[in-house]
């Protein structure tokens, strides 16, 4: 089976998820290209049409923003705006 070149996947990142270690991991990946940039909504947005912008969540964040009641608005400010909007949820 014919190998095809892998297509460049550009992700602008916010500048507040250096901390987390995602951005080191998806820069070590050969197609993926990154940029630090403060983010006015979400963390990870991937582009294309329509663009995937990503909201990630630890557990105690996600518990604090549902008890903030700032999740859901958060998801509908973004879809909205025309994203296409994933919640990325961590933990154990």
């Amino acid at each position: 089976m014919p190998q095809h070149p892998l297509t460049p996947i550009d992700i602008r990142i916010d500048t507040q998820e250096q901390r987390s270690g995602i951005p080191a991991l998806l820069a070590a990946m050969p197609q993926v290209h990154i940029e630090m940039v403060p983010l006015r909504m979400g963390d990870y947005d991937v582009g294309g049409n329509p663009r995937r912008v990503f909201e990630r969540k630890t557990g105690s964040d996600f518990v604090s923003s549902l008890e903030q009641g700032r999740l859901f608005a958060q998801l509908t400010t973004l879809r909205k705006n025309r994203f296409a909007p994933i919640l990325l949820l961590e933990g154990d």
